[in-house]
């Protein structure tokens, strides 16, 4: 698997793009980071695995009154994935993030949850190794499981699997998918 690598100007020019939304929603409430790897699903791509490093913020937080149990997250992302395929071996990715989550049970210290996901994005490049998208622009979805914990809950552990895609609206459309992603989170 090739290294994951994020030059200081990208990160710079990831901040500065992240920077509007943050302003326009006021303060941050949650910061994650998560790593992810697995092997890319689907015929032409056999062989190839990828991997991503993500930058997560909510700025956002909604409790449904009637429906305790859902809540909706709204937030930004960068993720830089990498694949082992020899060529095209790196795509950043910056998106916007409605997060849906259910809270399957919880107790004092902790709250399990179901989580689902799908926001506009727009990558750096269409090609990630072997898969070929029709366009830049695609969605960025997330589908898992997590927890919250500590004294307030104001941790966070999640795994999904996140695949990121266009929809058909422009093909060819193989997506990209990490099949297992750790994201560590701290609500502030």
């Amino acid at each position: 698997m090739r290294a994951i690598q994020i030059s200081s100007k990208q990160l710079i020019v990831v901040l500065l793009l992240l920077l509007p939304s943050i302003s326009i929603a006021g303060a941050i409430q949650q910061l994650n980071i998560g790593l992810g790897a697995g092997p890319q699903p689907g015929g032409r791509s056999l062989g190839q695995s990828n991997a991503v490093l993500d930058f997560q913020y909510y700025f956002y937080e909604y409790q449904f009154k009637k429906y305790p149990r859902w809540q909706v997250l709204l937030g930004g992302a960068y993720s830089r994935l990498a694949t082992d395929a020899g060529h095209h071996s790196n795509v950043d990715v910056v998106s916007f993030i409605p997060m849906f989550r259910y809270t399957i049970s919880e107790s004092e210290k902790r709250q399990w949850f179901f989580q689902v996901g799908a926001g506009p994005s727009v990558m750096s490049s269409a090609q990630l190794g072997n898969q070929v998208q029709g366009s830049r622009f695609l969605f960025n979805d997330w589908i898992g499981v997590g927890v919250k914990f500590g004294e307030e809950k104001d941790w966070e552990l999640n795994m999904s699997w996140r695949h990121l895609s266009n929809a058909n609206l422009t093909p060819p459309n193989p997506g990209f998918d990490v099949p297992f992603t750790f994201t560590l989170g701290h609500k502030f």
